[in-house]
């Protein structure tokens, strides 16, 4: 009775587990099931969303920049080759406030920039036509193989016609020697000649009427072996005239025109690809040197942008020409900082705008205003920054609004307060945005027919390296793909679900 309960239970156990595996095993399916459909949808499927809801314009407001606290509280302002003042509002010592008109430019010369940067904008753009035809036609190239490109020098090839025939009697004693019917085409080679010099061997070349064996000897050659000298083994002899033949080849005309290997192709398009972005950022700095000049004739009238006594003036008739400032305000109270802006922010950011400074020791926080914005690049700019790296920088001066904390020389944190139109601007990841083989910026968005389709765009770098704005070819109502991977072509079909992958941010 004991046994027979003790067997009983134990044959419950083993239903409940194998139970209990089922039901595991159930559920291994189940979710593997639906970790294959998911794949099978994320591959068949671009996931796009509202370009609206991706859209960063905060990224204009401004990168994080290193600079220093200095007690030097000044306005300085500088004249740029050209430049010419109309009439002088102050003198040396003069007290200002912030407002206070202090000089007037000769509009007639700052409009003159204006059009030299015009023109300065219309080379760039030229260059960038210029260079975006140059990759077409490096697209355009069919590669050819290295063989093509460079042939081997032709070698002569006798014909059927010119070849020895067999020997039709003899075996090559002085007695008996080998007997040939040849032709007036007929040609010997030399190696053919230097085996019957090696070999002793003695034969007779024979061209016979109507080319058969008992027809009239028209002409023959006798070589006996032994008194028969060794000839080069890549010559030809002539069995008619006895002597060395000269092959005479119809070469083609040399090819001058240049080719390329797939490989030589590839390293020129992406040479090439390079140099139109290279000659895109020069149209973007050109832009920007348009729209400073552009600022600086809006604002002819400079005026004061803090309180202070006029500390240097110089002659407007000769102004300095060293890289010294033209006139300088400086102020009793209160501290300074010093920082850089980059070529795309000139006439974006303006003396008198406004900036943060948070400093790295005391943890001391002001706001700042921009006195003075230097027109000459630094060579040698010591600085550090968050957003685009490949561009010039050029100092500026602003003063802090309350300096209490801060310290003489301790480095700060500096944050440019950019007035951004935030309903009209566009701003997304630059990773959304190629670059074909013609140089021309795109995105991939959905036709309105559940689509992918090519859209080209011109976009802007920004402050923060990780965003481009988008001036043109793409709206807040538009869906944006991501343009990579097996989904990231023209055509494929859309969804606005996200699968579990993009989900987890696996594309």
């Amino acid at each position: 009775m004991f046994n027979k309960n003790k067997k009983h239970k134990k044959n419950s156990e083993q239903k409940k587990g194998l139970k209990a595996g089922l039901i595991i095993v159930l559920i291994i399916v189940l979710v593997l099931g639906v970790i294959v459909a998911n794949y099978k949808y994320n591959q068949t499927k671009a996931y796009v969303e509202l370009v609206s809801a991706m859209n960063y314009p905060y990224a204009m407001s401004g990168a994080s920049y290193e600079g220093n606290i200095s007690d030097d509280a000044t306005q300085n302002i500088y004249l740029t080759s050209g430049e010419k003042i109309a009439e002088v509002y102050v003198s040396k010592g003069d007290s200002v406030v912030k407002g206070d008109q202090l000089f007037q430019y000769d509009t007639q010369a700052l409009q003159s920039a204006v059009d030299e940067a015009t023109l300065g904008v219309e080379a760039a753009q030229n260059t960038l036509a210029n260079e975006k035809t140059r990759l077409e036609k490096y697209n355009a190239i069919v590669p050819v193989t290295e063989e093509e490109k460079n042939p081997q020098p032709q070698e002569f090839q006798m014909s059927d016609a010119q070849k020895l025939p067999a020997a039709y009697e003899g075996d090559g004693t002085a007695e008996n020697p080998y007997k040939y019917l040849c032709t007036e085409e007929t040609l010997v080679t030399g190696e053919e000649i230097n085996t019957w010099v090696m070999d002793d061997t003695h034969v007779v070349l024979e061209i016979r009427d109507g080319n058969v064996t008992f027809g009239e000897l028209i002409a023959s050659w006798t070589i006996n072996g032994s008194d028969f000298i060794a000839v080069d083994d890549s010559s030809y002899w002539s069995v008619i005239s006895k002597s060395e033949f000269y092959p005479e080849i119809d070469l083609p005309e040399e090819d001058t025109t240049v080719k390329y290997t797939q490989a030589e192709k590839d390293k020129k398009v992406q040479e090439q690809t390079i140099a139109v972005q290279r000659a895109t950022d020069g149209v973007n700095s050109a832009n920007a040197k348009l729209n400073a000049a552009q600022v600086k004739l809006a604002n002819a009238t400079v005026t004061a942008s803090m309180d202070g006594t006029v500390q240097t003036i110089g002659d407007p008739d000769n102004p300095p020409t060293d890289g010294s400032a033209f006139l300088s305000i400086t102020s009793q109270s209160g501290m300074a900082v010093s920082g850089y802006l980059t070529e795309f922010q000139l006439g974006e950011i303006n003396v008198g705008d406004e900036i943060s400074v948070n400093g790295y020791m005391s943890g001391s926080f002001s706001d700042a205003t921009i006195t003075t914005i230097s027109p000459y690049p630094d060579e040698n700019a010591d600085t550090w920054t968050d957003g685009n790296k490949n561009v010039s920088f050029y100092p500026y001066t602003a003063v802090l609004t309350e300096a209490d904390g801060f310290s003489v020389g301790e480095g700060v944190s500096i944050s440019l307060n950019v007035d951004v139109d935030f309903d009209n601007t566009i701003c997304i990841m630059g990773v959304y945005v190629r670059t074909d083989e013609d140089g021309n910026q795109y995105v991939l968005i959905d036709d309105g027919h559940g689509r992918l389709k090519k859209q080209e765009v011109t976009t802007l770098p920004t402050s923060d390296s990780e965003y481009v704005q988008v001036v043109s070819g793409l709206s807040n109502d538009d869906m944006i793909a991501f343009p990579w991977g097996t989904k990231g072509k023209v055509g494929i079909k859309t969804t606005t679900k996200a699968s579990v992958f993009e989900q987890m941010g696996l594309f």
